[in-house]
């Protein structure tokens, strides 16, 4: 079935469970057996509804290098502000109408442990650099020699700078998410996907202070990059001397924030993650950590790819 049906046909069951009982409220409905299975049937439809939007989404990013996805304009409302709002709640349900079914769910869903410590790419790798050395060893070809480098290639596998990790990398890859626009006619900006292709890739790789930095910057630049078109002007009146200044960056949010007063949180909370790493204080040593920097950089690249989606879908006359 053609993803944006799946996804129509899941808003559409939706609104069935909640004209039935909001998935919030269930704890407290008493339903038939044919209720209770009505119900989880719905429920499983919108999950896998929703999983396979988040997987094609996924190999997009990752196998294509796209980063950005067309969903037809009132359908992407639908999915940002219903769909993935609900997950949780439906999850939540099927544990209660029927705790089974949630476990043998969750059991299918887990990811495949491809080996034991998580090495599966990385040992490929390394057996194909074995077996190279192994070819080079038994054929004194000069050909052979000049064409291949084992030795090298086992220097950057094992190089601490490097961090070789493609089962990691791959990991990574496998969650992130295109930037969803609802106008098939909308492209956003070659300098914005070309920063938006470093920040994942940065991510992927594991450069999370980067990562963070970077998405502070792309959202730099989408605010001037939208200041013509929204009429926000992203710079002062003159001065005595008939010179303009360039706004900062938290004056521009405090503009867009007046035009879009639901995108205020997240655009000073990227500002403020942005800066804890790019202007570090004493007072913030605690803040940034070892142990939060991945978590960081995550939450840098869904702040922006949700301001993006707001910014570059918004209309002055809206």
């Amino acid at each position: 079935m053609e993803l944006n049906v799946e996804l129509s046909q899941a808003v559409a069951a939706l609104d069935e469970l909640q004209k039935i009982c909001a998935p919030h409220e269930v704890g407290s409905w008493t339903p038939s057996l044919d209720e209770k299975a009505f119900y989880v049937e719905k429920c499983e439809q919108i999950l896998a509804a929703i999983d396979r939007l988040a997987v094609l989404e996924a190999h997009q990013v990752y196998a294509d290098g796209q980063v950005q996805a067309y969903v037809p304009g009132p359908l992407l409302a639908d999915v940002k502000t219903q769909l993935i709002q609900i997950e949780a709640d439906l999850w939540v349900a099927i544990g209660i109408l029927d705790p089974e079914n949630e476990f043998l769910c969750e059991l299918m869903d887990a990811p495949i442990v491809k080996s034991q410590d998580g090495r599966r790419l990385r040992d490929t790798f390394e057996k194909g650099i074995a077996q190279v050395a192994e070819l080079l060893a038994e054929n004194r070809d000069s050909e052979l020699k000049a064409r291949y480098s084992p030795e090298d290639a086992s220097e950057i596998i094992n190089s601490r700078l490097i961090q070789f990790n493609p089962d990691a990398w791959r990991g990574r890859a496998s969650h992130l998410a295109p930037v969803r626009v609802g106008n098939i006619n909308l492209v956003l900006p070659s300098h914005l996907r070309l920063r938006l292709q470093e920040i994942y890739r940065t991510y992927v790789f594991g450069c999370w202070i980067s990562t963070v930095s970077l998405c502070r910057s792309a959202l730099e630049y989408a605010l001037l990059d939208n200041g013509p078109r929204l009429e926000v002007d992203t710079r002062w009146p003159p001065d005595r001397e008939g010179r303009r200044r360039d706004k900062r960056l938290s004056d521009l949010i405090d503009d867009y924030a007046q035009m879009l007063p639901d995108m205020a949180g997240d655009l000073n909370s990227l500002r403020e993650l942005g800066n804890a790493y790019l202007h570090p204080k004493a007072k913030r040593s605690e803040r940034i950590s070892l142990d939060s920097r991945a978590q960081d950089a995550g939450l840098a690249i869904a702040l922006l790819v949700s301001i993006l989606e707001s910014i570059y879908l918004h209309r002055r006359d809206a």
